[in-house]
């Protein structure tokens, strides 16, 4: 008789369902988190932007949004900017005087906010403008005549909302101060809700001599590829952006026009590249181990079909067979929810400012595909690695094998797990030497090979437990005697239930706690830094420099500083890294008496901006930001600004709550220039007593309706409040790797217990109580409980405390609520998920149990 082992495979599955559910929840789990990290890395790939405000325009030319450095090995290290380079504005009449070129515009975007209390809205209500030449780019119906000086054009449904008609006044606060505008017409659609006159909107923009960008049409007879490459040859005659000129067609004119859309992008490709490699790896160690488990749980089954003249090539054909069964039938499921997750993140990150509007998740067929091909794929290694043992060995040997799941550990997998090992200390020194988000950041990958580790070894880890724990549950009579011996006999079993549960222990407690620790340090110094009595929040579009030196000049005020927060870019590692900064105006001598940044050595006072001729001025640095670039008082450093200019910046000072307040402080004539707007974002004000009513008026009056007056004690509410919605994310992540790793764990413990059916028959047939039964598996749930928690601790904190100690200078902070909550899920879930299948089990007759099949 011929042997047909894929018949026997698939009647397999159809007699025992339940053999196979374990199996098949874990790769439907793996299956979601795997597609929907997939399809944010397919939309970061191949997303973009279409083109509004430039829609009219087949040509755009703008400075490049990426900085690119060269590093010594040949790398180049690339960081999308958070602002936008300027160009010249001498470019238009370069591009203008090609024979190639029709209708050339300078455009200019930014920020105009009403300043008349009596308009609808005004408070807080910031409108985009634009000069009234680009209005023919975008899909305008204009209805008005173009707006001459002193005159602005509104969008209808703008003016309909602040109550303005034609011909009315308002007064309209831009970076080059506050004016008083008549409202000229009213225009249908776009982008834009304020035209000027051009030859005023880059005077009004805050930057004359510099553009946003310069739309090119056409001459008549030209395509637009012939255009842009006749723009590309004329840009050497034109000064270049630090970054760059960069010609723009297409789809490229909408990511032209949408500031922080590289960001985005990198955001994206991140989240599913980074994180959705850890996903990927913890899906595929689950999908393996609860595949194993299932093939090892039928050892019985398999070394009769030995037995019984099956060949090794046979049973491994019988294995895979089975297990692609179960693999094609629950990746493809998984997928559904998978895109779900992916589409409910990717809105809920666009709504909290994580991404720039607009972006849609791409669902195309390959992310999905790949997605189907490695979970089945990992499956299907998986049962041929488990089939290996049963299929290999004589006959009687594995009948007598079958009878435990204990066991050597191979030379392979001892290999790889001190490799994992071994591979965890070099992060670890890199996490504990890196400044800010790489340190951070290697976090999980950190946990990542720890836990790695712990599952190749896991049958020696729990060996180790087993042993550890014998000597107290000897004490505690027949149930912990017999708990002990199971852990002894059976530690493939038991290292089964314990990985899992590691995993969401490490998981959990490493990124809750280390964002926890990171938030704790940021309020901490803010809240030390702020010696202010009162914080004037820019409410629109920003609060001009003039007003610090007027605010310090009123009567009970000790000192004012103004703040324009920016970032600075720094090589770290051989990457490109983005750090906080601010730009500081006032009287500096006095900055203390505001804001007291911890000077640890040097002097702020020392801030200056640069002369020219190569002398970009000076910088105060955190510590820890400058023990990163191995700099101290008196060195020079290389930073470059927000949109990529480089800076040579010598350190006039180093402080310690640059968590609080900014890794780096410049004087704001240095940061201006590359910054949207030279307007201030906050006025921090100290009085030299208590606040008085007179005095908050004073103060309100002099700001007007462009900013808002909080107290101390309101300011760091706000704070927080902010600091908690930084976390969001990471704390959306946390969930969703510990929540995988807590189902998969629950799985196999479920798994576990449901195997040991004969074995709870034969303890009911020679005697052993229902009582002593139940007593056996809550002893054996919180060894394995107490076993995932120490190991998760120990690798959480093995972890937190470089990556904590690298960012804030401080150990990791453990709050009670977080550390309660982690141990008490995990006490639950292994105790409900051990005693619930147990109690069930016993419910069943005894010799049918002790007769059932696998």
């Amino acid at each position: 008789m011929s042997w047909r082992p894929n018949g026997l495979a698939r009647a397999s599955v159809r007699a025992r369902p339940s053999s196979f559910v374990g199996a098949f929840v874990a790769l439907l789990f793996a299956s979601t988190v795997v597609s929907a990290a997939a399809l944010f890395l397919q939309t970061g790939i191949t997303t973009g932007a279409d083109p509004v405000r430039y829609a009219g325009a087949p040509v755009v030319v703008a400075a490049d949004d990426e900085l690119r450095e060269r590093q010594g090995d040949g790398w180049t290290a690339t960081l999308p900017l958070a602002v936008r380079p300027l160009v010249d504005a001498g470019l238009a009449g370069v591009l203008a005087d090609l024979p190639e070129t029709g209708q050339v515009v300078a455009d200019v975007a930014f920020d105009v906010s009403p300043a008349d209390p009596d308009v609808a809205g005004a408070a807080g209500a910031t409108w985009s403008a634009g000069a009234w030449s680009a209005a023919a780019l975008q899909p305008v119906r204009p209805g008005a005549t173009a707006p001459g000086p002193g005159e602005v054009v509104l969008d209808r449904a703008t003016a309909e909302a602040a109550g303005l008609e034609v011909g009315d006044q308002v007064r309209l606060t831009t970076a080059n101060g506050t004016g008083s505008f008549e409202v000229a017409g009213l225009v249908d659609g776009g982008s834009t809700r304020a035209w000027f006159v051009d030859d005023d909107a880059p005077a009004l923009a805050g930057h004359p001599d510099r553009v946003d960008a310069v739309t090119v049409q056409p001459a008549a007879g030209t395509s637009t590829a012939e255009l842009a490459a006749a723009v590309r040859a004329a840009l050497p005659d034109v000064p270049a952006p630090a970054t760059g000129f960069v010609v723009a067609t297409g789809q490229e004119r909408g990511e032209v026009e949408t500031v922080g859309f590289g960001a985005t992008r990198e955001t994206l490709v991140a989240i599913g590249g980074s994180l959705g490699g850890v996903l990927l790896v913890v899906a595929v160690f689950v999908v393996m181990s609860t595949t194993g488990l299932a093939v090892e749980q039928r050892a019985r089954e398999l070394a009769l079909l030995r037995a019984i003249g099956a060949t090794p090539r046979q049973l491994r054909r019988t294995v895979a067979t089975e297990t692609a069964v179960v693999a094609l039938l629950a990746a493809p499921l998984g997928l559904v929810p998978g895109v779900l997750v992916a589409r409910w993140l990717l809105g809920a990150m666009t709504d909290r400012g994580y991404l720039v509007p607009g972006v849609e998740l791409d669902t195309g067929p390959l992310a999905l595909a790949v997605t189907v091909a490695v979970v089945a794929g990992a499956a299907l290694v998986a049962g041929l690695l488990a089939a290996r043992r049963p299929a290999r060995v004589r006959p009687a040997e594995a009948l007598r094998e079958s009878a435990t799941t204990g066991g050597r550990l191979g030379p392979l997998r001892w290999v790889l797990g001190l490799v994992a090992l071994a591979g965890s200390v070099p992060l670890l020194i890199l996490s504990a030497t890196s400044a800010g988000d790489l340190g951070m950041g290697l976090g999980a990958t950190v946990v990542l090979a720890l836990l790695l580790a712990v599952g190749l070894l896991g049958p020696v880890v729990a060996g180790l437990v087993a042993r550890a724990v014998e000597p107290l549950l000897d004490r505690l009579g027949a149930p912990g005697r017999l708990a002990a011996a199971n852990g002894r006999a059976n530690n493939r079993r038991l290292a089964s239930a314990l990985v899992p549960l590691v995993m969401a222990v490490a998981f959990a407690g490493t990124l809750l706690l280390l964002q926890g620790s990171l938030q704790r340090a940021t309020t901490e110094q803010r809240e030390a830094a702020l010696q202010a009595d009162t914080v004037v929040t820019s409410t629109g579009a920003g609060l001009p420099a003039e007003l610090v030196e007027e605010a310090a000049g009123l009567p009970g005020v000790q000192a004012a500083v103004g703040v324009l927060p920016s970032s600075v870019v720094a090589g770290s590692a051989g990457e490109l890294m983005s750090h906080s900064a601010a730009g500081l105006t006032g009287d500096l001598d006095d900055v203390a008496l505001a804001l007291d940044v911890g000077v640890q050595d040097g002097d702020l006072a020392a801030l200056r901006p640069g002369t020219g001729d190569g002398d970009d001025g000076t910088v105060a640095l955190d510590a820890l930001f400058a023990g990163s670039l191995d700099a101290s008082v008196g060195d020079e450093v290389q930073l470059y600004a927000a949109d990529g200019a480089p800076l040579q910046l010598q350190v006039v000072a180093l402080y310690t709550r640059g968590l609080g307040v900014a890794s780096a402080l410049l004087p704001l004539e240095t940061v201006a220039p590359h910054a949207p707007s030279d307007r201030l974002e906050q006025l921090l004000v100290r009085h030299d007593g208590p606040v008085t009513a007179t005095g908050r008026a004073a103060l309100a009056d002099l700001v007007g309706p462009g900013g808002s007056l909080t107290d101390r004690e309101t300011a760091t509410v706000e704070q927080r409040a902010a600091g908690a919605q930084d976390s969001w994310l990471n704390n959306v992540f946390a969930a969703g790797l510990a929540g995988f790793a807590a189902i998969a764990a629950a799985n196999t413990l479920v798994m576990v217990a449901l195997s040991r059916r004969r074995e709870i028959g034969l303890l009911g047939m020679i005697g052993a109580t229902r009582r002593q039964v139940l007593r056996t598996a809550r002893l054996e749930a919180l060894v394995v409980a107490g076993a995932a928690l120490g190991l998760g601790a120990a690798i959480s904190w093995v972890t937190l405390q470089p990556a904590v100690q690298g960012a804030t200078g401080s150990g990791p902070y453990v709050p009670l609520p977080v550390a309660a909550g982690i141990a008490g899920g995990v006490l639950v879930l292994t105790l409900v998920c051990t005693w619930a299948p147990t109690r069930l089990l016993l419910r069943r007759p005894r010799a049918a149990a002790v007769g059932t099949r696998e």
